[in-house]
């Protein structure tokens, strides 16, 4: 099933499950992003808010939040580890489903707005200004790989064993990780 989840009040998922589509309100907060697996479902807001599904989104409850501001999405990782991230480089992480979470470094004030696994324990995520945080340890601990472009990044898919395709202000491209975080990443 693919689900959508709207901003700037919305807060409406839709189901698409073949050829039907079931539209139903959840929140009133202004909700960025959702990650669904299976049917456990996050979604990350404004003002810190974070919630989570484990029925498909038949029924949620909001997360514990480490941060105020704006969050602009999450990563689920193995097991109940999950990251969350958004505005001025903020990135935390939690080993426990969202009970509780760590502060991860990231080294930049960027807004950090996509992210993407690209292999058994590597974490990306894109923001503004070029940044591309990378981790090789399941998300506890990032180098920052400035785009020698600068161009804001706002999605990431994993498209090789060490490559990601990303979209952004200058459109679309291919960034190599493999010497990552020895060096920064080369974009074609």
């Amino acid at each position: 099933p693919a689900s959508l989840v709207g901003q700037r009040g919305s807060g409406v998922v839709d189901e698409i499950l073949g050829r039907c589509v079931t539209r139903r309100r959840v929140f009133g907060e202004r909700l960025r992003e959702h990650v669904v697996e299976r049917r456990c479902w996050k979604v990350a807001g404004e003002a810190g808010h974070l919630y989570r599904s484990d029925d498909g989104g038949a029924n949620w409850r909001e997360l514990s939040s480490p941060y105020e501001g704006s969050f602009f999405g999450v990563l689920p990782l193995q097991g109940e580890a999950v990251l969350a991230f958004g505005l001025r480089g903020n990135l935390y992480r939690s080993e426990d489903a969202g009970s509780s979470w760590q502060k991860i470094e990231t080294g930049t004030v960027a807004m950090l707005d996509g992210a993407a696994r690209f292999d058994d324990a590597g974490v990306a995520i894109v923001g503004l200004a070029g940044v591309v945080l990378v981790s090789h340890d399941r998300g506890r601990t990032f180098t920052l790989v400035q785009q020698s472009d600068r161009a804001g990044l706002s999605a990431a898919v994993r498209v090789g064993e060490a490559e990601l395709a990303a979209v952004g202000e200058d459109g679309a491209k291919v960034i190599s990780l493999k010497d990552a975080p020895g060096g920064a990443g080369a974009a074609r």
